[in-house]
């Protein structure tokens, strides 16, 4: 049920992220900024709503799929938005910094996984040989964020809705 739960919240993320680019490209607002000292590359289309929900459902599609400690790249990825927003100045609101921080903080994570599997000692370290059981939290955090993007959803309908009647 997981599977399917978290996959229908990854169907609305992308009509979302899809509705969030059309309303930008109706109000002929920038997709995308450098900030002023160059630094950093603002996705401006992008509401914190989305941010939130993405996080949560990734997270869940981590554990799933690799443990709890596979899903560390998203503290990984507020820590990128926190240093992003401050190297640029905080000019602008922190969700804009989350698709450079998200590029950026994978890339990394995905390097440093790669490097350890490469490295004895981390490949053949002890692991722990029975982890706990997540699956109910993570069903019930899968159904609570399919609810969170429902409303996401919903608001960037709300706003289409908007910009076709003017």
């Amino acid at each position: 049920w997981i599977d399917k739960v978290n996959g229908a919240g990854a169907v609305l993320l992308c009509i979302s992220r899809a509705l969030q680019m059309y309303i930008a490209y109706s109000r002929a607002d920038a997709f995308a900024e450098k900030s002023e000292n160059g630094l950093i590359v603002y996705v401006a289309a992008i509401s914190m709503p989305y941010v939130v929900c993405y996080m949560v459902w990734n997270t869940i599609f981590s554990a799933m799929e690799f443990g709890f400690l596979g899903a560390l790249h998203i503290f990984m990825c507020i820590v990128g938005m926190l240093a992003a927003h401050r190297a640029g100045g905080c000019q602008r609101p922190i969700e804009h910094t989350f698709s450079y921080a998200r590029s950026t903080t994978l890339g990394t994570y995905t390097c440093l996984y790669s490097l350890c599997g490469m490295i004895d000692y981390f490949r053949d370290s002890p692991m722990d040989p029975a982890p706990p059981d997540q699956t109910l939290f993570l069903l019930y955090a899968a159904y609570t964020n399919l609810l969170a993007v429902c409303f996401v959803v919903a608001g960037n309908i709300r706003d289409a809705c908007k910009l076709w009647r003017s």
